[in-house]
């Protein structure tokens, strides 16, 4: 045999031995291994399906605009303070107080923080906040981060003292949020977030921090039979009103042993005037998408609204136009001359006031008097006279009707001459007598008489010019404070004519306590107007 045959021979023989074993392991498995059938699947049951999924329903009619014409004030939305909450989330809140014709106004930080070291160092922001609640009827304050000042808090007490209306929600899913943070406001209030959250393994909805709630009261109380469960929250302390109580199997992480918690109190106290006017909650993902959604949610956010849309605030000049009606009549003074500057001053009031939503008409100066029918247009809109002191009181009895009356005084100005040598010759002394009028609320109290002014001497060399002081103050004094113009007693023989109800209530902020009189000097030859 040749040795390249054998050499062939040789290499075949070992791949046959090397793969002999393999195909006969091989056939061994495959013979002894059963055939494999697929599993038969039944045709899932979806109509009794154990957990129903929520079904889509179709959007519901859109609102009708409210009827209102004029404009509310907006809900000021404090994010200034650096909540961990993105606009987006306030859409439910959003539509739900447009159906009343009220917008939210969102208070943006401005404050860099990357510019302090500590907490600590957050700027005291009163002026930005006073500013911002000027024009708006309530303030929504959610898990901030920062502190609130002295200053703002005492900003806020007066905002809601004067009618306004005062959301705080302590949500310990919000990461910005501290109960204590919450509380440096809350407090002022009588309300106290406590620093726990609550949980039920028995009843939730689908998680143990998804609890429900258990029991409506008071003001809630039309939502005894709903089914609302809240995302995330904590149990509220203090000396308030409870409406929303948590169900008899939620506990509390910190407050062992007891059970229905209050999550939705209203509360507020006496000495700064906010009894019934701040709502607090524990939960904010509940007036959220998709949680509103769910179950009875939405009732539960119609009660924010309705309580934020509440609000009342007490209108005052410095309001302007806020405290006025719908129809507005204007009636000018016409013992004058009306000139161009004048007719400018009236078309930028009547612009100011339509834009608004209201209306702007001159009047004939007959509604001033009982010429014009009682079942006319112009007595029942808001009155704006434009006219001077004296004219008031000689063509309308509007003065008389707020319990003002014009007195006459007499000021003698009195200006040091400069020095002059020994030498010179004196001037024989020139006195000079102005009258003054002062306007003064009427009262029972006899007046105490004010002495003599006693002349003194004036150079010669020196112009004197008269001036007329016109006052407004209540009590029997100048000194005495100007509170309410139209404070008067209650009672028919102070009872003012039924045509001057309706007139604006000057504010109590119009001058503080402290201060004697409000004064206007102008030169003696020009009125003032009221």
């Amino acid at each position: 045999m040749r040795p390249v045959t054998r050499w062939i021979l040789i290499l075949i023989a070992g791949i046959v031995l090397l793969v002999a074993p393999l195909l006969l392991r091989t056939a061994q498995s495959a013979w002894n291994q059963p055939t494999y059938q697929p599993p038969v699947i039944a045709t899932a049951a979806i109509a009794v399906t154990p957990i129903p999924t929520p079904s889509p329903v179709a959007i519901a009619t859109p609102m009708a605009p409210p009827e209102n014409r004029i404009r509310r004030a907006p809900v000021v939305v404090d994010l200034a303070h650096y909540s961990e909450i993105d606009r987006d989330r306030f859409q439910p809140l959003a539509t739900a107080l447009s159906a009343q014709g009220i917008d939210l106004d969102f208070w943006l930080p401005t404050v860099d923080i990357a510019s302090f070291r500590k907490i600590t160092d957050f700027p005291d922001l009163s002026k930005e906040l006073a500013q911002k609640l000027n024009d708006a009827s309530a303030l929504v304050v959610i898990s901030p981060l920062f502190l609130y000042t002295p200053a703002e808090v005492a900003i806020v007490e007066k905002f809601v003292a004067d009618g306004g209306r005062l959301l705080l929600i302590s949500d310990p899913d919000i990461e910005s949020d501290a109960a204590a943070d919450t509380n440096q406001l809350a407090t002022a209030f009588n309300i106290v977030f406590n620093e726990d959250y609550l949980y039920d393994t028995v009843d939730n909805d689908e998680n143990y921090t998804y609890f429900f709630q258990g029991d409506f009261l008071n003001d809630a109380a039309a939502l005894q039979d709903s089914r609302i469960a809240f995302y995330g929250g904590r149990s509220i302390s203090g000396a308030m009103m409870p409406q929303v109580r948590s169900a008899a199997t939620t506990l509390s992480s910190l407050r062992n042993g007891q059970t229905s918690f209050n999550t939705v109190a209203i509360g507020g106290q006496p000495a700064n005037g906010s009894t019934g006017r701040v709502l607090a909650m524990s939960d904010f993902d509940v007036l959220t998408e998709p949680f509103v959604s769910r179950h009875d949610n939405r009732a539960i956010l119609g009660f924010v609204s309705d309580f934020l849309a509440g609000a009342m605030r007490e209108d005052t000049i410095t309001d302007f136009p806020g405290f006025l009606g719908e129809e507005v009549a204007l009636v000018l003074d016409n013992t004058e001359p009306f000139g161009a500057s004048a007719v400018a001053k009236t078309a930028e009031l009547q612009r100011f006031v339509e834009e608004s939503g209201r209306t702007l008409y001159l009047a004939p100066s007959s509604i001033l008097s009982n010429t014009t029918p009682a079942e006319s247009t112009a007595m029942t809109a808001s009155l704006v006279y434009v006219a001077g002191y004296r004219a008031a009181e000689a063509s309308t009895s509007i003065l008389s009707d707020l319990g003002f009356t014009l007195v006459e005084e007499v000021v003698t100005p009195t200006l040091s001459a400069p020095a002059v040598a020994a030498a010179a010759v004196t001037p024989a002394p020139v006195v000079t007598n102005t009258t003054t009028a002062t306007a003064t609320v009427a009262s029972s109290a006899p007046s105490q008489p004010s002495p003599a002014a006693t002349p003194q001497p004036v150079a010669a060399s020196t112009m004197v010019t008269p001036v007329t002081t016109l006052y407004l103050a209540r009590g029997t004094a100048c000194g005495s404070s100007l509170r309410r113009l139209n404070s008067l007693p209650s009672g028919p023989s102070h009872r003012p004519p039924r045509r001057w109800r309706s007139l604006p209530a000057v504010s109590q902020r119009l001058m503080p306590a402290s201060t004697g009189c409000l004064s206007m000097t102008t030169p003696a030859a020009s009125s003032s107007a009221i």
